[in-house]
């Protein structure tokens, strides 16, 4: 990929102003949702266990050992709660500020390699996106997962520019830490995708002396040195990690539907479609723009090629496996982004082509569908309506907004705007877009709680003693240890703690069959509080006789107790 470097002495300025709007953007709101849902509080959960027990080696879920993802990620949290304690937003600060990170590495990537008006727009775009915006909202592993890996694929990609030198040296230490890194938040993917995507490139540019020039044996040993300390530890530590983690949680994970998170084949161009938004309509003309070139000048300048492989095999990879979640090809967006920017910016200096018409006409229409779902919904009543009719203010406002810009680009188009104009137009509607979707999210949310066990907890934990059990029944609720900030008896939902309960017999005393439940449920010494489904307590109710309803709420859960009061 032999260019020269650009520079530009406005890049500080404008990433310092980039980066702050961004931010912004992200945390506005961010603690409106005062509940974590399930998929969070496992991230909050570990690190409390590990602040608790002192113990960094041995993740723990619910006092389980829990080796189903490396301990980075956990231990960045647990700094944050040693800095801010629990609560929801400080939780999700770090995956706020991670997303940032990400916009500014696109950003700067772009901004050296293409271009100013690229290296501005590109980030907006990443950030704009839905999928991009909601990752930076929620505690979610991906988003360091991506961090990790941008970096690693920039800075190669920056690496192999360079003449032999420091520079070089500096920029292919970057990227065997940066994998090592994304390999000790998420495991082997963090080396997979990196090595796949270079790979192939390498193959498909037949530049194979390249292997000589990246320091591959000093790499792949300073990977080890950042990446295999832990796996060795938590393997000595306990013998069984070594299947379970690499065996089962990778390979079982991929080939296998073991995990019960099977989607089909083309699942993840839905997610695409989706997550891209209202960006994806200029996808395929971004793509196209820079295919032919891809090809033609491999053996020349092969960045086209690279950023073509970067968004293809991790997409290809992940379709291909039988376990899917929307955030896994989050890694590709960056990428994505930059390709966009690069079409559009093109559009900017010359002129208006029939695909960015199609694409713009396509955007304008699909803001008049969004639109039109608030007042559809209204109309359908039932179930529907009521869902929307704690947010109809804010529903409203979004649809105004929609259709305000529908017509605005569709007057731009018919009247020849330039398409600066257009183009500007559509990056400003995008931030506020996301902006209000950010504000109207959460506030439906905080309507309806009800799978939350938040309320529950606050209701107990003033009137818990050392010597009161708390149990869970068939239901396993990740973040009610979380606000009891203690462990909790779990009845017949093992799940993902399964492995640990079986190579840990001590946990036994708390991970329990019915029997043993009725028989501590039934001690006239031993208060026991049970959360669980109401239809569960409706059909299994005679396991709980004398039950006294501590608290219900309008959702699904209720607490119960084997005795009214303390004695």
């Amino acid at each position: 990929m032999p260019t020269t470097p650009n520079h530009y002495p406005h890049i500080q300025k404008d990433f310092l102003l980039i980066s702050l709007g961004i931010l912004i953007l992200f945390l506005v709101g961010l603690g409106s949702y005062p509940y974590l849902v399930p998929s969070e509080a496992r991230y909050i959960e570990i690190p409390r266990q590990m602040l608790e027990t002192g113990d960094w080696i041995t993740p723990r879920l619910n006092g389980i050992k829990y080796f189903e993802k490396p301990p980075l990620f956990y231990w960045v949290q647990a700094l944050q709660m040693t800095l801010f304690g629990l609560g929801e937003f400080s939780g999700r600060l770090w995956t706020a500020l991670m997303m940032t990170g990400i916009c500014l590495v696109t950003g700067i990537a772009t901004y050296k390699k293409y271009g100013r008006l690229e290296g501005i727009l590109a980030p907006v775009i990443l950030a704009s996106s839905i999928l991009g915006f909601i990752s930076a909202r929620i505690v979610l592993l991906d988003v360091p997962l991506s961090l990790f890996l941008v970096t690693s694929l920039f800075t190669f990609m920056f690496a192999v520019e360079h003449p032999p030198g420091r520079r070089r040296d500096l920029l292919l230490a970057c990227m065997y830490g940066a994998a090592a890194l994304a390999t000790l938040t998420k495991g082997l993917i963090g080396i997979v995708i990196p090595a796949m995507v270079i790979g192939m490139w390498i193959l498909l540019s037949n530049r194979w002396s390249l292997l000589l020039r990246v320091r591959l044996i000093p790499g792949l040993l300073f990977f080890l040195a950042v990446a295999a300390p832990w796996h060795y530890l938590a393997g000595k530590i306990t013998p069984e990690f070594y299947h379970f983690y690499f065996i089962h949680e990778h390979f079982e994970r991929f080939l296998t539907k073991s995990h019960h998170r099977y989607e089909p084949p083309w699942f993840f161009f839905a997610v695409l479609i989706v997550g891209f938004l209202p960006w994806t309509m200029f996808l395929i003309q971004a793509v196209k723009m820079r295919l032919k070139a891809a090809w033609t000048q491999r053996k020349e300048d092969g960045s086209d090629l690279y950023l073509l492989l970067w968004a293809v095999l991790p997409f290809t990879f992940f379709s291909l496996s039988d376990s899917k979640l929307v955030s896994y090809i989050l890694p590709i967006f960056p990428v994505l982004a930059l390709l966009v920017a690069r079409y559009l910016v093109q559009i900017w200096r010359t002129a208006e082509t029939r695909g960015y018409r199609i694409g713009t006409y396509s955007m304008a229409v699909f803001f008049l569908v969004m639109a039109a779902a608030y007042p559809v919904m209204q109309q359908l009543g039932g179930k529907t309506a009521a869902i929307v009719a704690p947010i109809a203010t804010n529903m409203a406002v979004l649809s105004i907004l929609l259709v305000v810009q529908a017509i605005a680009l569709l007057w731009m188009l018919r009247t020849r705007v330039a398409a600066r104009t257009l183009i500007t137009s559509t990056a400003i509607f995008a931030v506020l877009f996301v902006g209000w979707f950010g504000h109207l999210a959460p506030h439906a949310a905080t309507r309806a709680p009800l799978n939350s066990s938040k309320e529950f907890a606050e209701a107990l934990k003033p009137q818990l003693t050392p010597e009161d059990e708390v149990m869970v029944f068939a239901h396993y609720y990740q973040d009610f240890p979380v606000y009891l900030d203690r462990n909790v008896t779990v009845v017949v939902t093992f799940g993902e703690m399964e492995f640990g309960r079986s190579i840990e017999p001590r946990t036994h005393a708390w991970m329990i069959d019915v029997p043993t439940m009725q028989q501590r449920w039934k001690s006239k010494d031993h208060r026991v509080f049970v959360l669980l489904r109401k239809q569960n307590f409706v059909h299994d109710g005679a396991l709980f006789p004398n039950a006294y309803v501590v608290m219900e709420n309008d959702g699904p859960n209720l607490l119960i107790s084997n005795r009214p009061e303390k004695h």
